[in-house]
Order: C-alpha cells, then sequence, then structure tokens
C-alpha cells in the first residue's frame, strides 16, 4: 500500500515499529519516504510524530488534516477535562451511544467541515465508480 503512492511520486510518511522493516523502501524513494517510531500506547509519541508529518507534508494544507494542523498547538477550551470527561461518561448512557463524540463547539465546526469536503469528494466521483465492479456472475 505505502509503494503505489511513492510510485506515483506523492512523498509518505510512514510510521513504523522496528524502523528496519522499511529500509528497502527508505533506499529506494529516499526523502519521498519519510519514516517515523511511533510507539502508540503513548500520547507525547503520537503528538511527536504527528507533528513531524504535518511539518514535514505541506501539501496536506488544503485538507482536513490541516484542520487539525492549525488547533495542534491551540490551548485547551474553556470546558476543560471535566466537561469532556462528564459528556464522554453520559455519552456511555446513551442509546444508541454516538460512535463519534465531537466535544465542543469548535470541534462540532471542524468536524462537520471536514466530513462534507469529504463528502463533496466522494460525490465528484459518483459517475465513474462503477468502473472498479466486479462484474456480476
Amino acid at each position: 500500500m505505502t509503494e503505489q503512492p511513492l510510485a506515483a511520486g506523492d512523498r509518505v510518511v510512514g510510521t513504523v515499529r522496528a524502523p528496519d522493516a522499511v529500509t528497502e523502501l527508505k533506499a529506494a524513494y529516499g526523502e519521498q519516504f519519510c519514516t517515523a517510531r511511533l510507539d502508540v500506547t503513548g500520547f507525547a509519541s503520537v503528538h511527536q510524530v504527528l507533528n513531524r508529518a504535518f511539518d514535514a507534508l505541506t501539501a496536506y494544507d488544503s485538507t482536513p488534516a490541516a484542520t487539525v494542523r492549525s488547533v495542534k498547538d491551540a490551548p485547551p477550551s474553556p470546558g476543560g477535562p471535566a466537561k469532556m470527561g462528564a459528556a464522554i461518561i453520559a455519552s456511555a448512557g446513551q442509546r444508541p451511544a454516538p460512535l463519534r463524540l465531537v466535544l465542543g463547539s469548535d470541534a462540532y465546526t471542524f468536524v462537520r467541515d471536514a466530513l462534507a469536503d469529504r463528502l463533496a469528494d466522494v460525490e465528484a466521483q459518483k459517475e465513474s465508480v462503477a468502473a472498479t465492479d466486479v462484474p456480476a456472475a
């Protein structure tokens, strides 16, 4: 999966547990393929890797990732952890519980706008999607 965008000339930031596992890709694609060791059990590690990826891939400035990038260093909202915790606990009692819990008005706006953009991208492909269907038997 990583090789397809690389072969097309795109830049890729790949997260790895073992950097030695991708030495061939790194040798073949050089600076086009940036790797970052990621410990998914530590928030600090995830935050550090995201910052490196955002800094390396400015091509994503017009995507929903740019929204994340624009707020990654923003101060916490006035509601703070206590209100967030209460909302998370309350959501567990909802039937059905939300699959995605959006916390804060800013977050709602960012998510809504990002999803609207993604839906517009999908809708624009409506005429060509059947080209990859498996023929009926």
